[in-house]
């Protein structure tokens, strides 16, 4: 046993035979490695003994002895496993690309300090148990794998960088003084009991990589989350808030769920068409769904995704025909991209509350199939086909047609007038289901054509009007 009681520096301990023990006793100095060491044991027997590892090799168990000690290590490498003997004691701190091949802490006996320095480039490998992991500068620190048990992570306002795998913090996950910093990568499931985030101190990012499979168990706070693979990131039934930035699948096939009473505040874009928002419960999304690029919308069961943006971009909906609703709360007129529903498995309904219409995008149109489209609280206000438009619904709402476009009925009842936008248009109708109107078609602005296809079935309760130089005709059987 080799009992240190000043300040000194190893050059080279235990190399021909291993020393049994090496002691850190004195309370005020520090101790630096600045060769290999070799023990069995490395022991603190000061409270406040710091130990430097630099870049050199440690082979040897260290018991932190249920004392207040420091190790600091940069790029060396320890061959043994931290421990202490009393929960919550000791302090490793790490500013480099240090290897630690060993386990940190154990289940009821945690270090009580990890430290992430500047300079940190940390991947473990073993599991961790400490009571805090704390950041002092831009450093990362990636689980590998591994299991990381803590009570509480904290960027302190650094620009750092936590992957975490499995395992379980107890506490939140946070920031302080500078808001918009700190990096949380999910690759895995773990789980975290607390916030992530604050409302005045918000995380920069949240990672989804491809084998995340998360639940949040209580509120998250960012600026982005951002999908870095096909994983799965579900809020739950908590509240994610997104500011200055989005929730972007960054073209990857992964799925953003919400449970019962979830709440995303803020937009969700970048998708592919394999991109899926999973609605496992009654939820709401405040900002825009999709930008350019389209996202699938899967209810799990019969279940309502309130939609509070401007812009609707659907790749499809994956539902029981007769389930699922989606009701748009925006206060000014809003925009249906691409397909909501099927022909096969409609909606329950498709709903708008604002005193503005419901328009298909003039670029792209789209298509809404659900047993019910409809403004309940403005029933004159109208659906326009923008661009061209596909319904299979049974609505009372007007329909206005715009130059060049088109709107197929593949079925349902039709209660609101259909017409042009403004008199003298090229404008089509195709019934190509079984669709009965019960208000005129043509109305004062007459449609230019009405086709009916081969599986069309027209059952008229009104007049329909064309215009002279118009049209009616047939493309099948219908």
């Amino acid at each position: 046993t080799l009992i240190s009681r000043w300040e000194g520096t190893f050059h080279s301990v235990g190399q021909t035979n291993r020393l049994l023990q090496i002691e850190f006793n004195n309370a005020s100095d520090s101790f630096i490695a600045a060769g290999p060491i070799k023990a069995k044991n490395l022991k603190f027997t000061s409270s406040s003994a710091t130990f430097n590892v630099n870049s050199r090799q440690i082979d040897g168990d260290i018991d932190y002895a249920g004392l207040a000690g420091t190790i600091t290590i940069t790029s060396g490498t320890i061959n043994g496993n931290i421990s202490t003997t009393t929960n919550s004691t000791g302090t490793l701190n790490i500013n480099g690309a240090a290897n630690i091949n060993g386990t940190i802490g154990a289940p009821s006996f945690a270090i009580k300090t990890l430290g992430i320095q500047a300079s940190a480039n940390f991947s473990a490998s073993n599991d961790i148990t400490v009571t805090n992991v704390t950041y002092s500068g831009a450093g990362t620190f990636n689980m590998n794998g591994n299991t990381l048990t803590a009570a509480a992570v904290n960027f302190a306002g650094k620009a750092g960088t936590l992957t975490i795998n499995s395992g379980s913090i107890s506490g939140n996950v946070s920031t302080t003084t500078t808001t918009s910093t700190g990096i949380l990568n999910i690759n895995g499931s773990p789980t975290i009991s607390g916030n992530i985030g604050s409302l005045s101190m918000r995380l920069n990012t949240i990672g989804v990589g491809a084998n995340a499979n998360f639940t949040a168990s209580n509120n998250i706070w960012a600026t982005n989350v951002t999908y870095s693979g096909a994983g799965t990131f579900s809020i739950g039934s908590n509240t994610l808030t997104i500011t200055s930035g989005t929730v972007s699948f960054a073209s990857h096939a992964g799925t953003f769920a919400l449970g019962s009473g979830g709440q995303l505040t803020g937009t969700i874009n970048s998708g592919v068409v394999t991109s899926i928002i999973r609605v496992d419960g009654n939820s709401t999304i405040t900002g825009n769904i999709g930008d350019t690029s389209r996202i699938r919308i899967d209810f799990s069961g019969d279940h309502t995704l309130t939609h509070g943006g401007t812009f609707l971009n659907v790749n499809g909906t994956t539902n029981t025909d007769g389930q699922g609703t989606i009701s748009r709360n925006f206060a000014g007129a809003i925009t249906h991209r691409n397909t909501a529903g099927s022909k096969t498995n409609r909606l329950k309904e498709y709903s708008w509350t604002a005193a503005n219409s419901l328009t298909f995008d003039a670029s792209n149109g789209g298509a809404i199939y659900a047993l019910n489209l409809s403004n309940p609280s403005n029933p004159t206000q109208p659906i326009i086909a923008a661009g061209n438009a596909t319904l299979f619904v049974n609505t009372s709402q007007p329909i206005s047609i715009n130059d060049t476009r088109s709107l197929t009925l593949e079925g349902g009842e039709y209660g609101g007038v259909i017409g042009s936008a403004v008199s003298n248009q090229n404008t089509t109708v195709i019934i190509n289901g079984e669709v009965k109107n019960n208000k005129i078609i043509g109305s004062a602005n007459p449609i230019r054509t009405l086709q009916i296809a081969a599986d069309g079935k027209l059952t008229a309760g009104a007049n329909i009007v064309v215009q002279a130089a118009g049209s009616v005709s047939y493309t099948g059987a219908g």
